[in-house]
């Protein structure tokens, strides 16, 4: 599972990224295991699935990368990005944060939150449930706070708020264009012989969300998928991917929708068990873990 592939810019300061170089070094060394087409996708338990979360840039150079070397990967796009063009949270949210780290960005949150009295920032039941989250990442103490805050356990009433907030506080412009591929650049990843999957529509935890609201965000998105590449999507991937971020409702809509696949992060290797049993929830590795 990747994410940001690109080199070191001042500009766009993220964490996690793996640099151009870096990734080419590990298609290389994996390359005899990378899958070639589609159909080997259930062999993966013996073979190599590269999948890329987002909708980034970035992958547009991933996918030339792989086309050049006869190799495949899975791209999976959130869909509100281009419909609304705006920048999802959870990318604000690096943005923020790879701006200004994360201190400076928890304190300027905690701060707010302290002037404008917004005492149910928080939801109850969401702040133990998710308080693990983030546990075992690199991150700074105060990045992950900040990051579990916003993704996991706030009242989504007040994100907006919040968030415009601290990015006219911190002078950060970056806009639609400047973060995601184009869909003439996503129809042309198809054409490469790139799998296209859906990522729902807006990013959102899906567990924190009912059955309407999850058949919504996840419906929207393979619609809007479908409409782009111009045949059916079969593979779904969920937004944050561990294991309470969904639901039996998650996993009833995406059999309802006719899904083939959906990946999770969980670092292990898919097993044949898994393909003939657990197609809706298959397993991933991090790159980062392999840095």
């Amino acid at each position: 599972m990747y994410h940001y592939v690109r080199n070191s810019n001042k500009q766009f300061s993220f964490f996690h990224f793996v640099s151009r170089k870096k990734f080419i070094s590990q298609i290389l060394k994996y390359k005899k295991k990378i899958i070639k087409n589609e159909d080997e996708i259930n062999e993966t338990s013996k073979k190599i699935l590269l999948t890329f979360d987002d909708g980034f840039k970035d992958h547009f150079f991933v996918a030339k990368e792989l086309k050049k070397k006869n190799l495949i990967g899975l791209f999976f796009i959130p869909s509100l990005p281009y419909i609304n063009k705006k920048i999802l949270n959870v990318h604000l949210v690096h943005l923020i944060i790879g701006k200004m780290g994360g201190k400076i960005a928890y304190d300027e949150l905690i701060k707010f939150l302290k002037i404008h009295k917004l005492k149910n920032f928080i939801r109850l039941e969401d702040e133990k449930k998710f308080n693990s989250r983030y546990k075992n990442q690199i991150d700074n103490d105060y990045s992950k706070k900040f990051k579990k805050m916003i993704n996991y356990q706030s009242n989504e009433v007040h994100i907006k708020k919040v968030l415009k907030f601290l990015l006219k506080k911190f002078k950060i412009k970056h806009k639609f264009s400047d973060i995601y591929l184009t869909i003439n650049q996503v129809k042309q990843m198809r054409k490469m012989g790139m799998i296209i999957g859906s990522h729902s529509n807006s990013h959102r935890v899906l567990s924190r969300l009912n059955y309407k609201d999850q058949l919504s965000e996840i419906q929207e998105s393979k619609k809007f998928i479908e409409k782009i590449i111009k045949e059916k999507c079969n593979h779904f991937c969920f937004p944050y991917g561990r294991k309470n971020s969904y639901n039996k409702y998650t996993l009833n809509i995406l059999k309802k929708l006719k899904f083939k696949y959906a990946y999770s992060v969980e670092s292990r290797n898919a097993s044949k068990i898994d393909f003939s049993k657990k197609n809706f929830e298959l397993p991933r590795f991090d790159c980062n873990e392999f840095i």
